[in-house]
């Protein structure tokens, strides 16, 4: 898909389907490719700090605005880095829990796909005794 039409951040207006060229981790969003909905969604994409985002226009509902047009009223001052939101912030919580689950299993180095993590989990299984059968009575 790197031959999808690309735009700055300045011109990205609702309806416009994107795709964020970062990892899963990096952004707030629960999918990297998605169409903008808000203001707000705006407002986050370009505080990624991203110098061009890829767009589809077969998704999108409008075209993008031409460079310049729909430029935020703001000064240019120096770079905020924003703090991560609750959802980054859970994002990482979670991969955190699932890095400890890993290591706790033993499934932690490169070979990991290769263990049964029952293999590892599962105690030994003792036969059972065998009871002598009851004979009927003659």
């Amino acid at each position: 898909m790197s031959d999808d039409p690309r735009l700055t951040p300045d011109q990205l207006k609702v309806g416009l389907y994107v795709y964020l060229d970062l990892k899963w981790m990096e952004h707030p969003f629960a999918f990297s490719h998605f169409k903008i909905k808000s203001e707000d969604q705006i407002k986050v994409i370009r505080g990624l700090g991203l110098k061009t985002l890829r767009f589809n226009p077969a998704l999108s509902d409008c075209s993008p605005d031409e460079p310049g047009e729909n430029v935020p009223e703001e000064t240019p001052g120096p770079v905020v880095v924003p703090e991560p939101s609750a959802q980054v912030l859970a994002k990482r919580a979670m991969m955190e829990q699932m890095l400890q689950r890993r290591e706790a299993t033993g499934r932690s180095g490169p070979y990991r796909h290769r263990r049964s993590p029952l293999k590892t989990l599962r105690k030994p299984v003792q036969p059972a005794a065998r009871k002598p059968c009851a004979r009927p009575p003659n």
